[in-house]
């Protein structure tokens, strides 16, 4: 008898290679729009509940990407984005550090170490 754990892994395996195959073929099922059951939709009702129709087919998918013509935007170099922005290239501006350059004097350490040791007393 197999393990709960190795059958909701085989489930999450056969959901994976499914969607995965379906977003690699060239072809979705769709509703026949001739179905006289359904009327095209892929649904037959029967009193209160939907049950799917059996019409679907497997008709190619359409390359939408393919229709599109490159943007324009696509096609700019890097001089031609700094253009835009008003800059050139030695004009760019140096990136930000990660952390502040701030470092405190020795007097500012010794004042904020007094004012700690002042507010543990409070409270002690």
């Amino acid at each position: 008898m197999p393990k709960l754990p190795d059958v909701i892994r085989r489930i999450a395996e056969n959901r994976e290679t499914h969607a995965e195959r379906l977003r690699t073929s060239n072809s979705e099922r769709a509703p026949d729009p001739q179905c006289s059951k359904c009327e095209g939709l892929g649904w037959i009702k029967h009193g209160t509940r939907y049950d799917r129709c059996d019409c679907l087919a497997v008709r190619p998918k359409p390359n939408y990407l393919a229709q599109l013509p490159p943007a324009p935007e696509d096609r700019l170099t890097y001089a031609d984005v700094l253009k835009t922005a008003g800059l050139k290239p030695q004009e760019q501006a140096k990136p930000k550090p990660l952390f502040s350059q701030y470092r405190p004097s020795e007097t500012e350490l010794e004042q904020k170490k007094r004012e700690a040791i002042e507010l543990a007393k409070k409270f002690s």
